[in-house]
C-alpha cells in the first residue's frame, strides 16, 4: 500500500493461500493474488506510474 494512503476495514477475512482448516498447501497450488486484484493492484499502479522508481528513502534519512 502506498504510504499515506487512508486504510480502509478489510470486507473479510482471506489469505493468499486460502484451504480449509487444518490443511496446508506447502506446493502453494491454491495461492492466489485474486482477492487483491479488483481494488489494491489498481493503486500499486497508480502510485508506481507517479513514482516508477524504487522505493527507497531520501539520501539524508540513509546512514
Amino acid at each position: 500500500m502506498p504510504p499515506g494512503l487512508p486504510r480502509q476495514p478489510p470486507t473479510e477475512d482471506y489469505t493468499f493461500d486460502d484451504v480449509p482448516a487444518g490443511a496446508s498447501d506447502d506446493a502453494l497450488r491454491h495461492f492466489s493474488i485474486a482477492h487483491d486484484e479488483p481494488r489494491i493492484l489498481p493503486l500499486l499502479r497508480q502510485a508506481k506510474a507517479i513514482n516508477p522508481g524504487p522505493l527507497t528513502p531520501p539520501p539524508s534519512a540513509r546512514m
